[in-house]
């Protein structure tokens, strides 16, 4: 049985919840759940089988347990740049960069809303997924696209 995640209606810890307890049973590419089951003897009992555990699953998402209060950013399965440390030292950093005397105009005008919304997104996307080679390519191009230094 094969199921998109996204179909259950579910909150964002909830999701989370839910994907922690299917392991490698989910896609993160698709993002499906593939429950199989082969165990008893006819392929209905299979599949009655296979809706008992994905009732099972779903309900023990929506629990909320006291552990489950008490979990916080470093806990999550992905990182976020919003509130992250990196966002903060690099906001700082901008900041220095902007009162620093003797800096290129390119250099102290940088640091806009918006490319920070940017090399956020893309400092997301590359701690979220696997390093290549490409990746780590662009996130030097959009550090130094930040910072105002010259390609």
């Amino acid at each position: 049985m094969k199921i998109h995640v996204a179909e259950l209606k579910l909150s964002e810890n909830q999701m989370e919840k839910l994907i922690r307890l299917a392991a490698n049973r989910y896609d993160e590419k698709t993002g499906k759940m593939t429950i199989i089951t082969d165990r008893c003897h006819t392929r209905q009992q299979n599949l009655d089988y296979a809706h008992y555990l994905l009732t099972v699953l779903y309900h023990e998402a929506q629990k909320v347990e006291k552990w489950d209060e008490l979990k916080n950013r470093t806990d999550a399965l992905k990182v976020e740049f919003d509130g992250s440390n990196t966002k903060t030292k690099l906001i700082d950093l901008l900041e220095k960069a902007k009162l620093t005397p003797g800096l290129s105009p390119s250099a102290a005008g940088c640091g806009d809303q918006k490319s920070i919304d940017e090399f956020g997104e893309m400092w997301k996307a590359y701690r979220n997924s696997e390093e290549t080679v490409e990746k780590t390519r662009e996130y030097g191009r959009q550090m130094k696209k930040l910072l105002g230094i010259q390609q």
